[in-house]
């Protein structure tokens, strides 16, 4: 049965929880300690709870059996998203405290008075309001980092791997396929050029990145063979599936490729490609280029 999260109570503060708690009656044949959080309907997935801890009595929100949302004696407010950072939710913990809460690059996100604050699988948001009754975070939260593409970083890698990029648009544009063959957009490759000469483990895979960086950093008598063999490691992972593909060739975009090739080198070399910029508390960074600084050196 669908359960909307739009029919929860609104709970302004810890004396309204409280208020709340003692004025709604238990569902028959449940716990007197568990209270249906708005329409009765819904009590299996929305409720409240009294927890008698040292502090007093805590009055903890669930949704779907999961700790949300606690008041405490103290006036504060205490989020989690309990590892599921998800629009229910988020609406949940919009439509009950009145903080607007969000996802951002997959990690909850509540907006209050002092910034927007990114709440981590696990932990925690403290909360409390101030003298405009506006809420604002107290404790929690943790610095965001912006990653950003470097263009000297990245100008010096393409100028280290320059012979490699030559060769690669020479083969383009022996190979080009398409109206006015020097500008088409794609090329075939047959499939017996691809047997025993290069070992595939997937574009965004170590393997991948250590294997085809090895190669175009070759020198001396067999560099030509080891470009040979990452031009088809790199077509091999930017080819499309298409109608026209046969059990013989593959098709290959040209700005696949490219772009491919680029963002592997760029992924290798992550501490010189990346400038990374630190964001203060109650700002949001961007991780877009997080995963990049796994790789390579």
């Amino acid at each position: 049965m669908f359960m909307s999260v739009d029919r929860i109570a609104y709970i302004a503060d810890y004396a309204a929880a409280k208020a709340y708690y003692e004025s709604t009656t238990h569902i028959r044949g449940q716990s007197e300690h568990r209270k249906p959080l708005g329409d009765r309907r819904y009590h299996s997935a929305f409720y409240m709870c009294v927890r008698h801890e040292d502090v007093g009595p805590v009055y903890e929100c669930f949704l779907y059996r999961t700790p949300v949302v606690k008041f405490m004696p103290d006036g504060t407010v205490e989020l989690r998203n309990g590892g599921w950072a998800s629009n229910s939710t988020h609406r949940f913990i919009t439509k009950l405290t009145d903080v607007r809460t969000s996802k951002h690059e997959g990690d909850t996100v509540a907006e209050v008075s002092n910034g927007s604050f990114q709440m981590e699988s696990g932990l925690k948001l403290v909360l409390r309001r101030n003298e405009q009754r506006q809420y604002e975070v107290i404790e929690g939260g943790v610095t965001q980092t912006k990653y950003s593409i470097s263009r000297k970083g990245t100008a010096n890698i393409r100028k280290r791997y320059a012979e490699f990029l030559k060769y690669f648009e020479g083969m383009v544009a022996l190979r080009r396929e398409g109206p006015g063959a020097r500008q088409g957009h794609f090329f075939k490759i047959n499939r017996s050029e691809l047997g025993g000469r290069i070992d595939y483990h997937g574009r965004r895979s170590e393997e991948f990145s250590y294997q085809f960086i090895s190669m175009i950093s070759a020198t001396g008598d067999d560099q030509h063979e080891k470009f040979y063999r990452a031009f088809l490691l790199a077509a091999l992972a930017s080819y499309v599936q298409m109608k026209s593909n046969s059990p013989e060739t593959i098709i290959v975009l040209v700005r696949n490729m490219r772009e491919g090739i680029l963002e592997t080198m760029y992924r290798y070399h992550s501490n010189e490609s990346l400038t990374k910029t630190d964001i203060p508390l109650g700002g949001l960074g961007s991780r877009k280029y997080k995963d990049w600084c796994k790789e390579g050196s």
